[in-house]
């Protein structure tokens, strides 16, 4: 058994500060369903429905990823530049 802390921690987001696409790696038995992205007002600002995905829509500064996985939801920062 691993423990949510154990899949947070492996849980990365790359490249991170990213421009123009990201990637979502995650533990083999661990499968992203779906990302909610919001911007540093807490406001949501893309939904995606894949680990990999593209962000050049996005604006600049810190989002903040909801990452909703077949083992639970997780959260990660990451830095558009």
């Amino acid at each position: 058994a691993t423990s949510a802390f154990e899949i947070e921690n492996a849980i990365t987001v790359a490249p991170n500060p990213a421009s123009t696409f990201v990637s979502i790696q995650t533990p083999s038995s661990v499968s992203v369903e779906s990302v909610s992205i919001y911007n540093h007002l807490g406001q949501l600002v893309a939904t995606k429905n894949s680990a990999n995905f593209s962000i050049t829509e996005l604006s600049t500064g810190v989002l903040f990823l909801e990452i909703k996985t077949s083992e639970g939801t997780f959260h990660k920062k990451m830095i558009k530049k």
